[in-house]
């Protein structure tokens, strides 16, 4: 009798072995999510009534206010600046500034020339993110192209691009966007 219920405990004990577990969910976000604050921001940016934009080639200004705009058209080029990808967790190095114990600044440099973006400092005060400044360099045997890439929370963006072809000179874009709530 006690063999039966040995072989029908081992049995119950198998059919629970054998059961798929469950894997933990693992993050692998180990740099400032660029991506999923972006997509944050969207959100909150959602009150932005106008943007005023300013679109400088080459030292011409051209200037002008809209009601009519896609925010993720507008950000996404600081969304395409993320470095949060498992496949570059050895691709930068980090380093984190300190002020009076609060976080400060985040710099993620990356360790190659081939990383598109190059530079990425995330600034804080009173705790609360203040700028993001993106530095995203390429180049091929034709052209080299560098742009900065500041945004302020507080009150909209700006993008300088230098582009210099090896059939011309540099040219530069500068573009500032504020936002308005009227």
């Amino acid at each position: 009798m006690k063999l039966k219920y040995l072989v029908f405990l081992l049995f119950i004990l198998s059919i629970f072995s054998c059961q798929k577990k469950e894997s933990a969910n693992v993050s692998y976000d180990s740099f400032f999510d660029l991506k999923d604050y972006f997509e944050k921001e969207q959100n909150r940016l959602q009150t932005v009534k106008q943007i005023s934009k300013s679109v400088s080639i080459d030292g011409k200004v051209e200037e002008r206010v809209f009601e009519d705009f896609d925010l993720t058209e507008e950000l996404a080029l600081f969304v395409d600046s993320d470095i949060n990808k498992i496949l570059w967790l050895d691709k930068y190095e980090v380093d984190s500034l300190f002020k009076g114990g609060d976080l400060s600044e985040i710099l993620y440099q990356a360790k190659s020339e081939k990383m598109k973006t190059n530079q990425l400092r995330i600034f804080f005060n009173d705790q609360r993110l203040d700028s993001i400044h993106i530095l995203r360099k390429t180049s091929s045997i034709a052209a080299e192209l560098q742009q900065k890439l500041i945004y302020l929370p507080a009150s909209g963006y700006s993008i300088e691009s230098r582009q210099k072809t090896s059939l011309s000179d540099v040219n530069i874009l500068k573009v500032n966007v504020e936002f308005s709530q009227k």
